[in-house]
């Protein structure tokens, strides 16, 4: 079971590429260490940090004898991470890890990093009482930069863009020809990868899982509430037959569309 620690990582003038299974908070803290990544690089100084997704390989050199990072390496099976996951809104891999990323420090987080950077470097920081330290500032600044993403105009847009009730509005007016993933991103007016990015962020779903889940909604609300028979609400749903419809519905519901018709009080199969 491994711990995640605050520590100080003087790069100076050294240079190297790695990767790891394990995600990394790199916090600039003083000179500037250049960190690159397959698609983009830039120097990282006392007003950036680096979100570093586990197995993201990536290089770094440090432009002077002053160069120094904090780190911090993210271990899931660390009791305090998994206490500080079950309280967030989503996983720390889902909201900070999903991809490599350069960002500027809010003045909150810069005055959170120049302190514990100095209390970590302080004579009398060692031992038990050291790690100690080490570990409470990790968990700080975890919770500070998750809490800054969440209030980020980027993640508020996001969730608007996504709004379960535009996306279902635009779904229901296609649901005989269910849109694909090409046609959404079009009319939401984005890249196909960033649509799938997206959904698996806000929904942990892909876009066709997501569009699946609202045509069983409509299935379940016709077998409940209607006399159609399964074979039109197959084709109303934009399946190619009974058989299909009746496979993808046994797959989300458990039981068959007829075997749930019998169960509602007052319907009868058809």
């Amino acid at each position: 079971m491994g711990q995640t620690l605050l520590r100080k990582n003087r790069i100076a003038r050294t240079s190297g590429e790695h990767r790891h299974d394990f995600p990394q908070l790199l916090l600039g803290c003083r000179g500037v260490t250049e960190c690159e990544f397959d698609s983009n690089g830039q120097g990282v100084g006392p007003d950036k940090m680096v979100l570093v997704p586990g197995d993201a390989s990536h290089g770094y050199e440090g432009k002077g004898e002053d160069s120094e990072l904090l780190v911090i390496d993210i271990q899931f099976d660390d009791p305090a991470v998994q206490l500080f996951e079950s309280t967030a809104d989503r996983a720390l891999n889902d909201h900070l890890f999903n991809s490599p990323r350069f960002l500027d420090m809010s003045p909150s987080i810069r005055s959170l990093v120049a302190h514990a950077a100095w209390q970590l470097g302080h004579p009398t920081t060692t031992g038990d009482s050291g790690q100690v330290l080490a570990q409470q500032w990790a968990l700080m600044l975890i919770a500070q930069i998750y809490q800054t993403l969440e209030q980020s105009p980027e993640h508020a847009s996001r969730r608007q863009l996504l709004s379960p009730a535009l996306l279902n509005r635009l779904i229901d007016q296609r649901i005989a020809e269910p849109l694909d993933n090409r046609q959404l991103a079009h009319l939401l007016n984005m890249s196909v990868s960033r649509l799938h990015r997206l959904f698996v962020m806000e929904f942990e779903a892909t876009p066709q899982q997501y569009i699946m889940s609202r045509r069983m909604e409509w299935a379940r609300h016709w077998l409940k509430l209607s006399q159609k028979p399964v074979g039109v609400i197959a084709l109303d749903l934009g399946f190619a037959d009974t058989a299909s419809f009746s496979r993808a519905f046994q797959r989300c519901c458990g039981v068959s569309p007829s075997r749930f018709r019998q169960q509602q009080p007052g319907l009868s199969a058809v």
